[in-house]
């Protein structure tokens, strides 16, 4: 077999450094696909329960999905049991590349209240949060703000995979 290279896609922030198709620019489905991955990890997803402060769920019975669509929209994120006894419960999560605004709190009450009492938690996970949004709607849904240590102008999906934090 001849020799190959493996290509990997990188990612930057300015569009000026966008380079298709091997560099792209960082959008909200890669953050999306990297809290997924992060959340697949046991010890991320125990501490998201916690935070969550939900005592009833087993995390070796759940399984993270991309995108639930629902009559009006998707959920970014759907944490369910894998194999649900009588009542599927589910936590749904909504990304926001940027700040989140009061838009967005109402859009991911509405995706908890369409999925009922099988629903136990709503979280919003953004750069940041419009403090009225906060203000108003905090008590109701689990607010996480993300960090990425992005030290260099072009980065790989992996380095930004193992850089990737979630804070309360």
């Amino acid at each position: 077999m001849p020799k190959y290279e493996t290509f990997e896609l990188k990612f930057c922030l300015r569009k000026e450094n966008e380079n298709p198709p091997e560099v792209s620019s960082f959008k909200e489905v890669i953050l999306q696909a990297l809290i997924k991955r992060y959340l697949s990890e046991n010890p991320n997803l125990k501490n998201l329960i916690e935070i969550c402060e939900i005592d009833e769920l087993d995390i070796n019975n759940l399984e993270v999905l991309s995108e639930k669509a629902l009559p009006e929209g998707h959920v970014d994120i759907l944490i369910k049991e894998a194999i649900p006894i009588g009542v599927s419960r589910k936590i749904v999560i909504e990304v926001k590349l940027g700040k989140a605004s009061e838009n967005d709190f109402k859009q991911l009450k509405y995706y908890v209240s369409e999925l009922g009492n099988e629903c136990l938690r709503g979280v919003l996970i953004a750069r940041d949060f419009a403090k009225r949004a906060l203000e108003k709607f905090g008590n109701d849904i689990t607010t996480l703000t993300y960090n990425l240590d992005w030290k260099k102008d072009i980065i790989s999906f992996e380095k930004l995979c193992e850089s990737l934090k979630l804070l309360q």
